[in-house]
């Protein structure tokens, strides 16, 4: 698990992350984060553009779907 810090600049809160989570998730300064309230606590991910979540959405309909979609191009 990472930790986050929080962390004031210019007036501003905001979160500190470790240098590996933003590479690995290939964030850059001046990205946005989806930050996600549940009963566990916050969850972030990166905000994803219309082009990438319509993928994404088209991939899970393509797995969930699998069996039916192999059929039909029989």
């Amino acid at each position: 698990m990472d930790r986050i810090r929080i962390v004031v600049r210019d007036g501003e809160l905001g979160i500190a992350l470790p240098l590996d989570v933003v590479k690995r998730w290939k964030l850059r300064d001046g990205d946005h984060l989806d930050c996600v309230e549940a009963a566990g606590g916050l969850y972030l991910r990166p905000m994803l553009g219309d082009a990438e979540l319509e993928r994404e959405l088209v991939e899970e309909i393509l797995r969930e779907n699998s069996d039916v979609l192999r059929k039909l191009a029989q």
